[in-house]
């Protein structure tokens, strides 16, 4: 099992106003379609193309952060067919293709959001690391 692509295909950041004060950051991830997509990859020639949408909202008054796109995701056969077949008929995903998907789609994602909100000038998502003065003894 393998993540063998990934791409964003909407990209929006917005800034209503200017933070102040404490803040409340609301993060989601959300798989929105599952289907078979046609590649070339050595003697295989199907994989799934995983939608999703991740969203970062600041509240209704300060802003928000949206990035939609695909992965590309690449198994056996039988392991795909039973993943689609999940899917149509609204069940849980496997937990291993689930983490898979999900993580990936947060590593990159979380990256792109943390640009995306210098440039809008919105408060990371994450706490960045900060340099410290060290303990003179």
């Amino acid at each position: 099992m393998s993540i063998i692509g990934f791409n964003f295909e909407r990209i929006s950041a917005e800034r209503k106003k200017v933070p102040q004060g404490e803040i409340k950051i609301a993060n989601n991830v959300r798989l929105t379609d599952i289907k078979e997509e046609d590649i070339r990859v050595g003697n295989t020639s199907k994989a799934l193309k995983v939608s999703f949408e991740y969203k970062l909202d600041y509240g209704a008054e300060l802003g928000n952060l949206t990035l939609s796109g695909n992965v590309i995701y690449l198994d056996d056969k039988k392991k795909q067919d039973a993943v689609l077949e999940a899917w149509k008929a609204k069940k849980p995903l496997e937990m291993k293709f689930s983490l898979s998907v999900t993580n990936t789609i947060m590593s990159k994602c979380n990256i792109k959001a943390i640009e995306l909100c210098s440039e809008v000038n919105l408060p990371t998502h994450i706490r960045m690391p900060l340099a410290k003065a060290k303990d003179a003894k």
